[in-house]
């Protein structure tokens, strides 16, 4: 089965959880990235946009592009496998990306200081389970 027709079906498979995996892609994706750790030991890394501005604000602001976990082989793990650092770069361009390791730790406080995100309750669990579900897709 190829990566594409992984992610498809991955797409209609139905999470434990209020979200779908689109959203640990896109808006939540340092709780996928959590859960890939704790089930795998992979590190995490997260992806930052240090001139992020909205419309209505004159100063930048540091937000979050991605999060995935990162393979001894230097490939990248997310919600829906394996993917590249090219491919991810061309999903969200940004000239002002950064890169950082982080612990689980260190997302807790990001989360406790409002800059990621909040995990719903067992939410993370429900993610373990859907990797152990779906570990041909994530190992």
């Amino acid at each position: 089965m190829s990566h594409f027709e992984t992610t498809l079906q991955l797409k209609t498979t139905t999470l434990n959880t209020s979200f779908q995996l689109f959203d640990y892609i896109t808006t939540r994706p340092h709780l996928f990235a959590i859960a890939l750790h704790q089930e795998l030991g992979y590190p995490i890394e997260l992806m930052w946009n240090q001139e992020f501005r909205f419309k209505d604000e004159s100063a930048p602001r540091v937000v979050l592009i991605h999060a995935y976990c990162v393979l001894p082989n230097h490939q990248w793990l997310d919600a829906r496998g394996y993917v590249t650092h090219e491919r991810i770069v061309q999903e969200k361009p940004h000239q002002h990306a950064y890169y950082e390791r982080v612990s689980s730790k260190q997302i807790e406080e990001l989360t406790n200081l409002g800059r990621l995100c909040k995990e719903e309750m067992l939410e993370i669990d429900s993610l373990r389970d859907f990797i152990k579900e779906h570990i041909h897709v994530y190992s």
